[in-house]
């Protein structure tokens, strides 16, 4: 009888019940991850076990790649010249390599360590920054704000979805093909930065306009269990506000980040706060209040439309709180979850890498830094999502003594050209296609084929279509098919981080401490 009724309660009689709970918006990480019940996580866990296992997943990661070469040349690609202490989690290593920058001590600010503000554009597509349409400028505000940020002119995406975006960015792990991990694989252990934060001292929180788990993302619980403290979701609005196909709109959506931010600016404690817009979403459903954005109308393409719409609220947003204060001691990331989707491009090559030309804009307030450590410049070199994570923890001072991050601190970058050899991995979830960006250009594989196509960095010239064993190509193929291989594979078996065997339970830093010199 006990067997029953835990059975019961597991299933409720109907495993598609279970998605009323997951949408539930509750802002409190806490009291929501206590709503859930644990039998539908150990359900969706094996769900994920079982699939692998048929589809033999790892045996054919494995004859793409032998794993022991995937993992030797992962490492030297990620963290060159790091310790790996573990072979059950083999990407965890020290934090060494180049020397970044490091904001003013917290008590040269008057105690405080800084709020980290990232804005995730849906869609934002670098292409379409600083255009003229019809005698309109498509986004004079990014455009004005370019000079007063550092600007990544090759910053990519490392996937084509919001979801991999969103975990690339918060967890600096490689994406997958198919779906993301934050819905396949939200029980898995990962080191993301709200925890890294969290652990020491910073509140975290996310305003998105959409639903938690729309398209049973399981953005929820995969952000309650990787250290958010609240998520403020579509159902945090009330019924009346403006919305579009995909959610609110992103005029309700600033003003609520704006209510946060005022909110927690007097507090003591430190904060993260992450969102997610909307309004450059399929099908471009924008209001027409601003005389430019009811203009671009008559044009066909609502893409632009919904990119003037959002560039103005954007202004209105962050103007305000400069006005007001509230960006005191602050540090702003503003950037595309993707580029955008679609056959845009005046090439097929184009075509090919569209998906990840997102932009990057790193703002920060002049009472944080000097120009020894901070100047408005636009940077040439290779960067992409996963390096995020690691650079704002250096920037921070708060980078652990271990992690399995496969990014690199992009902070050294702000005032002069570092990292030359820094690559960004690229994954298209719908068209099994891969590739790989340094400082030579881009590389776009498909999967299984026997050639692929190598562009330039800004993908302006034309394409040249190589075979895989070409003796110029096979080291970029092989670095490319090895980063594919140990992040897969290694994400299948949760072999990524392990909370419990490098966190100490008795302390906010990571165990061992970061090494000597």
């Amino acid at each position: 009888m006990l067997g029953l009724v835990l059975f019961a309660t597991g299933t409720r009689f109907d495993l598609e019940s279970r998605l009323d709970v997951y949408r539930v918006s509750i802002v409190s990480s806490t009291y929501y991850t206590l709503a859930q019940n644990p039998f539908w996580s150990l359900w969706d866990t094996l769900e994920q076990v079982i699939g692998a296992r048929v589809a033999g997943t790892e045996a054919a990661l494995r004859r793409t790649v032998p794993e022991e070469t995937a993992v030797r040349v992962t490492r030297e690609t990620v963290a060159p010249g790091a310790t790996f202490p573990s072979p059950r989690y083999p990407l965890v290593h020290t934090t060494v390599g180049e020397a970044g920058v490091r904001l003013a001590r917290p008590d040269q600010r008057d105690g405080r360590r800084p709020t980290i503000l990232m804005i995730f554009v849906e869609g934002l597509d670098r292409r379409f920054l600083g255009r003229t349409v019809r005698g309109i400028r498509v986004t004079p505000f990014l455009d004005r704000l370019r000079g007063e940020t550092v600007y990544f002119e090759h910053f990519f995406s490392n996937g084509s979805s919001t979801f991999h975006g969103l975990f690339a960015s918060l967890c600096s792990a490689l994406p997958r093909f198919g779906l993301s991990p934050i819905r396949t694989h939200y029980g898995s252990d990962f080191l993301c930065l709200p925890e890294a934060l969290k652990r020491r001292g910073y509140r975290s929180e996310m305003v998105i306009g959409q639903g938690r788990d729309r398209a049973k993302s399981h953005l929820g619980l995969f952000m309650a269990r990787h250290g958010l403290d609240a998520l403020y979701d579509e159902g945090t609005f009330a019924p009346k506000t403006p919305r579009n196909r995909l959610g609110v709109l992103d005029s309700a959506l600033f003003d609520l980040v704006r209510s946060r931010v005022e909110t927690l600016h007097a507090t003591d404690r430190p904060l993260f706060l992450a969102t997610l817009t909307t309004s450059t979403h399929h099908p471009f459903q924008v209001p027409p209040d601003h005389p430019e954005v009811r203009a671009l109308r008559e044009q066909s393409d609502g893409y632009v439309t919904a990119l003037r719409y959002l560039d103005t609220e954007l202004e209105r947003f962050f103007s305000g709180l400069r006005r007001d204060g509230l960006l005191r001691n602050t540090v702003v990331l503003i950037l595309g979850d993707h580029g955008r989707h679609g056959s845009i491009g005046r090439t097929e090559a184009e075509t090919m890498a569209g998906n990840f030309l997102a932009p990057l804009f790193v703002w920060m307030d002049a009472s944080l830094v000097d120009p020894t450590i901070f100047r408005p410049r636009t940077v040439s070199q290779v960067a992409s999502q996963v390096d995020l994570p690691p650079t704002i923890l250096s920037m921070t001072g708060l980078m652990p003594g271990l992690t399995p991050f496969v990014g690199r601190d992009l902070s050294c970058a702000f005032v002069r050209d570092c990292l030359a050899d820094n690559v960004a991995y690229l994954s298209n979830v719908s068209e099994n296609l891969l590739g790989l960006v340094d400082r030579d250009g881009i590389w776009m594989y498909p999967v299984r084929a026997q050639t692929g196509r190598e562009m330039d960095l800004g993908v302006t010239g034309a394409s040249r279509e190589r075979t895989v064993t070409d003796p110029q190509v096979a080291p970029r193929q092989q670095r490319l098919l090895s980063l594919y291989v140990a992040g897969n594979l290694l994400l299948v078996r949760n072999r990524l981080w392990s909370t419990r065997e490098f966190w100490d339970p008795g302390d906010d830093v990571t165990a061992p401490s970061r090494p000597a010199p």
